[in-house]
């Protein structure tokens, strides 16, 4: 997903925003993410940032990763949405 051209990814899922984008954003929104201040302009912790990109490029589905006991820190969240391309 990560480092894949948007266009192609909509144009495969026939769509105009990729699913997991759509996911990140509920996300982002829903946890309460949005009440923090600077969740978009503040960095998340790079390896987590990392992890967290790496497990979605292995095809972990984005609802699974959020749902487990693993706790993303809020500007990891924001920070992962910031690098797609």
């Amino acid at each position: 997903m990560f480092g894949s051209d948007l266009t192609l990814l909509c144009k495969l899922e026939r769509g105009s925003v990729p699913t997991f984008f759509t996911q990140f954003l509920e996300q982002v929104e829903n946890k309460g993410f949005m009440q923090e201040v600077g969740i978009y302009r503040f960095s998340g912790r790079q390896a987590e940032v990392q992890r967290l990109i790496g497990r979605i490029n292995k095809g972990k589905i984005l609802c699974t990763i959020f749902h487990e006991n693993l706790h993303y820190d809020n500007h990891c969240v924001a920070d992962s949405i910031k690098v797609i391309k």
